[in-house]
């Protein structure tokens, strides 16, 4: 089995708790890979969308994205529509400037 796929299981039997990056690296080593390949494997994943990637303090936090209920669905839509609108808005108005 391969690194990544050996995370995203890690990741998947834990949801939906976010994971820390330290163990992540722990769980690579423990598997004989560098601890680093595990952090660089998550981006890649994260990349394509599978799982999620949250920084705080300075720390990476992961955790397996999974299927969205209809709703979340709707109200993430919702919110990147509105965000567009606010950065087209944004945008229109500073190039009148010009």
């Amino acid at each position: 089995m391969s690194l990544k796929l050996d995370i995203l299981n890690h990741l998947k039997n834990n949801r939906p708790d976010w994971i820390h990056g330290g163990d992540i690296e722990r769980l690579s080593f423990k598997l004989g890979y560098m601890a680093s390949n595990g952090l660089r494997r998550c981006r890649e994943l994260s990349n394509s969308g599978l799982i999620e990637r949250e920084i705080r303090g300075g720390e990476v936090w992961y955790r397996f994205k999974g299927e969205e209920s209809a709703l979340i669905r709707e109200m993430r839509e919702i919110r990147e529509k509105n965000e567009r609108e606010k950065e087209a808005k944004n945008f229109n108005s500073t190039a009148k400037l010009f």
